[in-house]
């Protein structure tokens, strides 16, 4: 499926989300960093897997060609440490 993670994170009322710098966050930006530390529940291949696609992310300039086991492993990394509202902007674009 493709997808494109270069996107605004939104807030509840539709803004763009910044940081405390007064950056706009963007979903790629969050994404990376949730595929990259996560772990603890995690094998070595799949702990493996996500850093391979946190690198094919952090490079993509816009749509990105991933594999539904990819969105999995998505998911589950963004689960437990993001927000509903960021986690369902990501659930979103994994399931158009």
């Amino acid at each position: 499926m493709k997808v494109n993670f270069n996107k605004p994170l939104k807030t509840f009322k539709g803004e763009d989300m910044k940081d405390e710098f007064g950056k706009v966050q963007i979903i790629k930006d969050i994404v990376c960093a949730r595929l990259y530390s996560s772990g603890d529940d995690m094998n070595q291949d799949e702990k493996f897997e996500a850093y391979n696609l946190m690198t094919r992310i952090n490079a993509a300039e816009g749509e990105l060609d991933i594999s539904d086991k990819e969105s999995v492993l998505i998911k589950k990394c963004c689960d437990k440490t993001l927000t509903a509202g960021a986690f369902g902007q990501i659930f979103n674009i994994l399931n158009v």
